[in-house]
């Protein structure tokens, strides 16, 4: 599980004064052609509206299944975006397949993307594919920073990611939310770079005007890491980072900041 925080010092998550937004993109279904198997994305969303809600996330926009196809969710983005204003509170949930992909830009170290496997996205590689279907890190960013720009710096803005390798996108005996080997053609090469304290990469920040909104993202997984789905109290099977932040966000009070929330969903992770 992994924690972003940018810049360090954060406003506290309930803000009264502030309106709040969401979006949530949950894909269950994925198309048997594409690869990837059903999960439980459906269920997180059924456990966690009636909870943002209750945060005071009211109406907000919801993302399912086929309609979460690539381009289904750049457009649902973009129109969520019309809709923030300055000084906005935004969450941003996706409960999905996530897979690490070759880099098209040159910009990660170890030569792969980490995407969110948006709906008929493929999970093996074939002839002629470049990723077209998959929502890159570099392009969710891209979407994350033109919301966070819109909301300015007196905005606030929460993204929560449950799926596999996930933790620069910006549970064990459940299924896996990703965990299908990189999707590079043959021959390409994979390196393995180290994180800041030895043991692997860690995607350093690329900078933040001070105009735009200060942003946590919390993941459930590493950039390298597998994301296994948990069950609740019924025997469900449901998104392990979405099942904490349901428990977590029963705790939210005046003073509580992401650390905090971040501590919790942490424990109960």
């Amino acid at each position: 599980m992994r924690l972003l925080i940018l810049p360090l010092l954060l406003a506290a998550f309930i803000v009264n004064a502030q309106n709040k937004q969401a979006i949530v993109i949950a894909i269950a279904e994925y198309p048997s052609e594409s690869g990837w198997s059903s999960i439980s994305s459906d269920k997180d969303g059924e456990l966690l509206l009636p909870v943002y809600e209750a945060q005071g996330f009211q109406n907000p926009v919801v993302v399912r299944d086929k309609a979460a196809n690539k381009e289904g969710i750049l457009s649902s983005m973009r129109n969520f975006r019309a809709r923030c204003k300055p000084g906005d509170i935004v969450l941003v949930h996706y409960s999905g397949h996530g897979q690490q992909i070759a880099d098209k830009n040159g910009d990660e170290p170890d030569g792969l993307d980490e995407a969110l496997v948006a709906w008929g996205a493929p999970d093996e590689y074939y002839n002629g594919y470049n990723g077209e279907k998959h929502l890159r890190d570099d392009e969710f960013n891209e979407l994350l920073l033109d919301i966070r720009g819109k909301i300015g710096s007196k905005g606030n803005m929460l993204v929560v990611v449950d799926a596999c390798h996930s933790g620069t996108i910006s549970r064990g005996a459940g299924k896996k939310r990703g965990g299908k080997a990189p999707l590079v053609p043959p021959g390409y090469q994979i390196n393995s770079p180290k994180r800041e304290d030895g043991s692997g990469y860690a995607a350093k920040t690329r900078g933040q005007a001070q105009s735009i909104a200060p942003m946590v993202l919390i993941s459930a997984s590493s950039f390298d890491e597998e994301n296994s789905e948990t069950f609740d109290e019924r025997g469900v099977g449901i998104g392990s980072l979405s099942y904490a932040m349901a428990k977590s966000l029963s705790k939210v009070g005046e003073n509580y900041s992401y650390r905090s929330l971040f501590a919790d969903v942490l424990g109960v992770m």
